[in-house]
């Protein structure tokens, strides 16, 4: 079983073949923690949490938060079918479905996502549907998409299987909106990409160990960036 539990497909829980219908559902993962607050499924351990994937339906996330729009939370429970068959089959259509969300979105709806408990009191953050949901959507889309075409052409033939795989370290995303309650995404969206990567047999993913021990060893740690020396 390869992959962050959190974000694994029924599929991938199976340890069966998987298709661009299962990076969908890893996105919806990643969607619902956005509006809800929360991933769908939590467990103690690893594979309490696969198994959930597997088995349990999500809960709706206008049953957590009624403020998100219907249509929101209608494409995010498509996303999360266990049966792949009834997901948004291919990153274009789930594309085209979240234009029409994004035409009938007035500029100044928002949505408050649900916290947990805090020192006896329940904290809200409020956020522009509009100017921070859809444009995060549509990034993580796009990455989604760029594994995709990778994985379509080798599927196809058209890339060969290198003897030497080049390693890549997928990094922790920046925020750059001056939100400071948007900063785990730094971490959620790089753990979608290396559960999608991970699966290639063109590339190795370095682990975030490897990674820390290499940028220890050049003495790296504190820096932003990376130039391609590094």
């Amino acid at each position: 079983m390869i992959g962050t539990p959190e974000y694994m497909s029924p599929e991938q829980v199976e340890g069966l073949e998987t298709d661009q219908r299962s990076d969908l559902y890893s996105l919806g993962v990643i969607l619902y923690e956005m509006v809800a607050g929360r991933i769908p499924f939590d467990g103690e351990t690893p594979f309490s949490i696969a198994l959930k994937h597997k088995s349990e339906k999500p809960q709706d996330p206008r049953e957590i938060n009624p403020q998100i729009p219907e249509n929101i939370s209608r494409m995010i429970m498509k996303c999360l079918e266990k049966d792949r068959e009834k997901r948004y089959q291919t990153a274009e259509e789930l594309l085209s479905e979240l234009s029409k969300i994004e035409e009938g979105i007035p500029t100044e709806e928002r949505v408050i996502p649900k916290r947990r408990p805090t020192i006896s009191r329940e904290i809200t953050v409020t956020f522009n549907l509009k100017k921070i949901l859809i444009p995060a959507f549509v990034v993580v889309a796009l990455a989604v998409i760029a594994v995709l075409v990778f994985q379509s052409f080798r599927s196809r033939g058209v890339v060969p299987v290198p003897s030497d795989r080049p390693s890549l370290a997928v990094m922790y995303f920046k925020n750059n909106t001056g939100d400071d309650r948007l900063d785990h995404w730094k971490s959620a969206l790089s753990d979608l990409l290396i559960t999608d990567l991970s699966q290639s047999r063109h590339i190795k993913i370095l682990s975030a160990e490897r990674l820390f021990n290499i940028l220890h060893q050049l003495d790296q740690l504190g820096k932003s960036t990376y130039s391609s020396d590094v």
